[in-house]
């Protein structure tokens, strides 16, 4: 449902590259062993048309994905993917969770709830001298470009550039490894 959505929009999803779907299953792994995961399922006349997976740790449940039937509107009915999370966060609420975080910046599926925002700040440590240096400043100096680029580049050029990376092949070095791939 996930890749079906994002591929009707021409955006490869977060599931195009294989290292993202090897780490999601074993984020979903690792996350079942501790008793973490939460996936949430709604039904429509039994077939599955809207999905979320997250993970609930410290009395807060983060919602990692999360997909819809996007060809599914029936009349009358608001959106599946709303339907659903209104659904986990009242199951959050009886289950004693006491936050509910979004995840992955904002947008008006988010807001709409009342939200609160919070940022994030990277911290960058790096070793003494001159190849620390070097190091931190082309790490740092490269995020810091990536990072301007999404806030100031037109929306058409970075969506050029989504659809372009999209059909490229992996670069060797990029590649997840076989055994992840296969799994």
């Amino acid at each position: 449902m996930h890749q079906e959505r994002w591929q009707a929009r021409g955006l490869p999803g977060s599931f195009h590259d294989p290292r993202k779907r090897a780490f999601y299953r074993d984020v979903a792994a690792a996350f079942l062993c501790r008793g973490w995961l939460r996936f949430y399922h709604l039904e429509v006349d039994g077939v599955t048309r809207a999905s979320q997976f997250g993970f609930a740790f410290g009395g807060v449940l983060h919602s990692l994905q999360e997909a819809f039937e996007y060809s599914f509107c029936p009349p009358g009915v608001g959106g599946l993917g709303v339907i659903l999370r209104g659904m986990v966060i009242r199951e959050s609420i009886r289950e004693g969770l006491k936050t509910y975080y979004f995840l992955g910046g904002l947008q008006d599926s988010k807001t709409r709830w009342g939200t609160s925002t919070h940022y994030v700040q990277r911290i960058r440590l790096g070793a003494a001298g001159y190849a620390g240096c070097l190091a931190f400043a082309l790490t740092a100096g490269w995020d810091m470009t990536k990072d301007w680029g999404r806030t100031h580049l037109p929306e058409w050029v970075l969506k050029a550039r989504r659809r372009w990376r999209s059909r490229r092949p992996p670069s060797p070095g990029r590649q997840a490894p076989e055994e992840m791939v296969g799994r």
